[in-house]
């Protein structure tokens, strides 16, 4: 994953399911079991469009952007020198652990957090969360976070008000305590 200014975005490579130093046959197939999964003919009709067809619309036309690039070796090395200098550009002020966060749970939702130097926040909420491949449960006042094996390291989150970032790192189950004051 990578951010930028308040948002954190997946790369093609995590869109496609594949790791960086993927050859390119194993992107070719990805790409195509991705694509025949998504692909708006393969999806059912319906009279109105709605909210998941939008979602899987939008999955369809991040995967062609991701194989547009990816698909071709030139277009590929020069994406891949653009990761490499987002990923230099980003100034951590501080590496954190799931175990530092602020859990709130609203019901539908839960958030982590850590406070900024500058009196704001890092957030990060269960759907980000999710999207790295950990699933979030809820026992109590316990929540665990079980991750997957093709979870990333670690996220970078930017502060809600300033330029400052850091690094959440990720490493095995983890069981947190909500907070009871909401």
């Amino acid at each position: 994953m990578i951010s930028s200014s308040n948002f954190i975005h997946k790369t093609h490579y995590e869109i496609l399911g594949v790791k960086e130093d993927t050859d390119f046959e194993e992107i070719r197939k990805a790409y195509r079991s991705a694509i025949l999964c998504f692909h708006p003919d393969k999806q059912q009709k319906a009279s109105e469009t709605s909210n998941s067809e939008c979602l899987t619309e939008n999955k369809f036309l991040e995967i062609q952007r991701a194989w547009e690039t990816l698909g071709n070796p030139r277009s590929r090395a020069l994406y891949d020198g653009e990761l490499l200098a987002l990923r230099q550009d980003v100034a951590i002020a501080e590496d954190v652990s799931l175990e530092d966060l602020t859990v709130q749970d609203s019901g539908d939702d839960i958030e982590l957090s850590y406070p900024c130097r500058c009196g704001d926040y890092y957030f990060i909420d269960s759907l980000e969360l999710a999207d790295t491949g950990c699933s979030i449960s809820r026992d109590g006042c316990t929540v665990s976070l079980l991750t997957s094996k093709s979870l990333p390291a670690s996220i970078v989150l930017p502060c809600g008000s300033c330029s400052l970032k850091v690094r959440l790192l990720i490493n095995g189950d983890t069981r947190l305590h909500k907070d009871v004051h909401l």
